[in-house]
């Protein structure tokens, strides 16, 4: 994700950008039968994320669905995490795509990986499992009037590639594969990275890979591929959505987390509690986009986006028509 709207993130920092929550309007709602005793202002939504590609396409996912649906839609910001949850709060906005424990991260008001800004590297412990994850979220969301949805299958989680050949060379699939080789390896990453609990730490603690040295490569990891491709290191930190993972002649291979050094970061649909509560059929058409939605779809989409390929509206649209949602 070469650009400014770059899916290259790590989903529990906020996007830092000057917002104006300028609206704009969709579609107007292509019907009023679904749920026709609903009051009337019941009957438009409101959607806001950060400014990302896989932003864009998450919103226009739901946007296009909740159009089906009857629902006049219309996407508000691009916004800070914590301005939009602000705006969620408020019924100001609607509904959100985010991501399991990033925003259990800002709910909980913690600074990256569960330690304080400034301080030292976090003892690094195996992720809860998905389903504990989600259970504290619920609890902390339900505190400030919000409510998470049926996460999707797609996941947007911090990563580590290694180029093609190199896994051949060495039999690599997973980190452990990787530990179990003993090769010595440069990592190329953000600048948080050397004191995350889930990089550079865990990559030691949990694993045993033996690293020499950690790349910073900008705040949000710049063009780690490019390190990678280029000789510089031999491990690349990666979003697990990043469209260039995606691109013909990529040649590099993501080695699975065996040991569940990352937190869940399932895509979650986020959403106003009270408002949510009136709207069921909101529920049922975001569970039927994520028993659908992987990762490996969510890359795609970005890398479609990315590539100047479609708009992101354009994109879902046919991706929602390939799954028999449109």
């Amino acid at each position: 994700m070469p650009t400014p709207r770059r899916t290259v993130h790590h989903p529990a920092r906020p996007v830092v950008l000057a917002v104006a929550l300028l609206t704009v309007v969709l579609l107007a709602g292509c019907g009023g039968d679904t749920e026709a005793a609903a009051p009337a202002e019941r009957r438009s939504v409101t959607l806001v994320a950060q400014s990302t590609t896989e932003g864009d396409v998450l919103t226009a996912l739901y946007g296009l669905l909740l159009e089906q649906a009857g629902y006049r839609v219309e996407v508000a910001g691009p916004a800070p995490r914590e301005d939009y949850l602000e705006a969620l709060s408020e019924g100001r906005a609607q509904l959100a795509p985010d991501y399991v424990s990033a925003l259990a991260e800002t709910l909980r008001g913690e600074g990256t990986a569960g330690t304080a800004p400034g301080a030292g590297p976090a003892a690094a412990v195996p992720a809860p499992a998905p389903d504990v994850a989600l259970d504290e979220l619920e609890a902390l969301a339900r505190e400030v009037g919000l409510a998470p949805l049926q996460p999707a299958r797609a996941e947007d989680v911090r990563s580590f590639a290694v180029t093609r050949a190199f896994a051949e060379e060495h039999r690599l699939r997973t980190l452990s594969d990787l530990a179990r080789s003993g090769q010595r390896v440069a990592l190329a990453a953000d600048t948080e990275c050397a004191t995350r609990a889930d990089c550079a730490p865990g990559l030691r603690e949990i694993y045993g890979i033996r690293l020499r040295r950690t790349v910073p490569v900008g705040i949000d990891g710049g063009d780690t591929l490019g390190q990678l491709r280029g000789g510089a290191v031999q491990l690349a930190q990666v979003a697990s959505t990043d469209g260039r993972l995606a691109a013909p002649g990529a040649d590099v291979v993501v080695l699975a987390d065996d040991r569940d050094l990352q937190p869940s970061q399932q895509v979650v649909p986020v959403a106003n509690a009270a408002w949510v509560a009136e709207q069921p059929v909101v529920r049922t058409v975001m569970a039927d986009l994520a028993r659908v939605l992987t990762t490996g779809a969510l890359r795609g989409l970005n890398a479609e986006v990315d590539g100047g390929e479609a708009s992101a509206r354009e994109a879902a649209q046919v991706w929602l028509g390939e799954q028999g949602l449109l």
